[in-house]
């Protein structure tokens, strides 16, 4: 279903915004798992294709032409979740087996399980390149996250951010990959202050810590998400712990995202364009969408037409935006927004 709408927008005068009102169409497709009571929808890829699970069905690809993949393993009864697609239609996320496992999904819906050695409790993948390679976190037996990367051939290297704590709820915790095979993320230390890092394709780590941000407990530099042209996004935490979404181009300054009224400020995603995706909290404790234009201009959205809650996860270079909100009753939903 395609919902138009035409919404008016103000910008509001603050450091990472610009003084604008502006008139535009948008184009929301709601994105629903035939007979399933519940969708949620995580990722996008270049070509538009999403990726999500729904009750009673498992983990599903909907392609752009509007057809429906199912990822399915007659070696297996794992449910799969799907959390991240690339533009070869490879999925990968976790399932539902051996208390907790990570996937790697082809084109057809096929899927292979694996486990990082050493995973006690689970493994986690959380980003994915257009070379099928993995990357993502375990958890120890002393509930310590560590990173690691799997190449397409199931090859597994471990590493820790700088950093990193090694007690409980501290560790390293993998978010995004680039083109070039560098991973991203953020170390927690033992005092649970977050450093923000770069891992390169040779295996050098590096500290990106935001001078922006505090270097007390619960202060400091997380990484989510990275584009193309290695332009960094996620949030921040000052000297004062408030939170705050950022971007930062390769080798240029921290621009702070900030909406006013808002909590909870998530940056998920970028674009090659260094157009940001996100959602925040807002007054009303209801959660919106929003997309920040390279401009500095930030539009908030609300994919529920006003009845729950609005999530945007996923931009792509075309500027469609992917994710979920709540209906009526609850029901969550899949989106696709359309620019």
């Amino acid at each position: 279903m395609a919902v138009h709408r035409v919404v008016l927008f103000l910008c509001a005068t603050l450091s990472s915004f610009c003084i604008e009102s502006a008139a535009f169409a948008e184009t929301y497709i709601q994105i629903d798992v035939p007979n399933a009571p519940a969708t949620y929808v995580w990722g996008l890829n270049s070509k538009g294709d999403v990726e999500g699970d729904a009750w009673g069905a498992g983990g599903f690809v909907r392609t752009k032409r509007v057809q429906f993949i199912y990822l399915s393993n007659k070696d297996s009864d794992a449910g799969v979740f799907p959390q991240y697609i690339n533009a070869h239609r490879t999925t990968t996320g976790f399932a539902l087996i051996s208390g907790g496992s990570g996937f790697v999904g082809a084109a057809d819906g096929s899927f292979t399980v694996f486990r990082v050695p050493g995973s006690s409790r689970s493994t986690y993948p959380t980003a994915l390149d257009n070379d099928d390679n993995i990357a993502g976190l375990y958890w120890t037996v002393d509930n310590v996250a560590r990173g690691f990367i799997r190449d397409k051939l199931g090859n597994v290297t471990l590493f820790d951010g700088p950093n990193a704590g090694n007690i409980q709820n501290t560790g390293t915790f993998t978010r995004a990959m680039d083109s070039r095979g560098s991973v991203f993320g953020y170390a927690t230390t033992n005092t649970f202050v977050y450093h923000g890092f770069m891992r390169s394709r040779s295996g050098t780590i590096s500290a990106i810590d935001l001078p922006e941000a505090g270097a007390g407990s619960m202060q400091g530099t997380q990484i989510n998400c990275v584009n193309a042209i290695d332009t960094i996004g996620g949030n921040y935490f000052d000297s004062q712990g408030q939170r705050h979404g950022f971007i930062r181009p390769k080798g240029g300054t921290t621009v702070t995202i900030d909406i006013a009224g808002a909590a909870d400020l998530n940056v998920t995603s970028i674009n090659k364009n260094n157009v940001a995706a996100g959602y925040y909290q807002d007054s009303t404790s209801t959660y919106r969408g929003f997309v920040r234009a390279a401009s500095g201009k930030i539009t908030t959205f609300d994919a529920s037409d006003g009845w729950g809650d609005t999530f945007a996860m996923s931009i792509n270079d075309s500027g469609e935006i992917a994710g979920r909100f709540y209906g009526q009753n609850g029901t969550p939903h899949g989106f696709l927004r359309l620019p």
